[in-house]
């Protein structure tokens, strides 16, 4: 069960969309943002896309979809998929207290955000009920050295609510909208890709 603390890919049309420079260093309340905060956006920020510039330590160029080769893109579909799995699974029932130092499919700063939710949910007695949707991704840059994908999703998480112990909603813990841009990046480990970043696009609305 994915959760509200994930972004789901809704289904957005990326034809007409220029991609901008994003760096998947920071989160939102896929699982990053707690219900208190609201991300900062600043009035002079443009549309969203991918540069040079954009992921972990930039190169590699824009990508059409066509491009893509098709193992590629099967394989990071299905790992950005049990990735909001897991993390909706995780905040289904934080628990603090388990030793959370690997978890299949998830790395980096995707782990820490988790483990950082894991606990403000448990503190505060919350859970994350339904399961967020996705409506589309696609692969918008590949980089080597090491090899990573950066992909854009568009998440529906209208079905996805926080409550708190008495299965009240927790306030400021719906999303502005129901349907956010993420940018989500994997690495290649083996034969594996795995979530190494997740955060919300600079600007969200698809």
């Amino acid at each position: 069960m994915a959760a509200a603390g994930t972004l789901l890919m809704a289904g957005c049309s990326w034809s007409d969309e220029s991609p901008r420079t994003e760096d998947p260093s920071s989160t939102d309340l896929s699982p990053s943002e707690s219900p208190s905060e609201s991300p900062d956006q600043s009035p002079s920020e443009s549309p969203d896309s991918v540069t040079d510039s954009d992921g972990p330590s930039g190169g590699g160029a824009t990508l059409d979809p066509g491009d893509v080769p098709k193992d590629v893109a099967e394989q990071t579909d299905q790992a950005t998929e049990e990735f909001l799995d897991r993390v909706g699974e995780e905040l289904e029932e934080p628990d603090a207290k388990q030793d959370l130092k690997t978890l299949p499919g998830v790395t980096g700063a995707a782990l820490e955000e988790l483990r950082n939710r894991i606990t403000e949910y448990d503190a505060s007695g919350w859970q994350v009920l339904g399961e967020p949707v996705i409506v589309r991704q696609r692969v918008v840059r590949l980089l080597q050295d090491p090899e990573r994908a950066i992909v854009h999703a568009c998440i529906d998480n209208s079905a996805v609510r926080v409550v708190d112990a008495d299965g009240k909603r927790v306030p400021n813990s719906r999303p502005a909208e129901p349907r956010t841009r993420n940018i989500i990046t994997l690495v290649k480990k083996k034969d594996a890709w795995i979530v190494t970043d997740q955060r919300p696009a600079t600007k969200p609305d698809c």
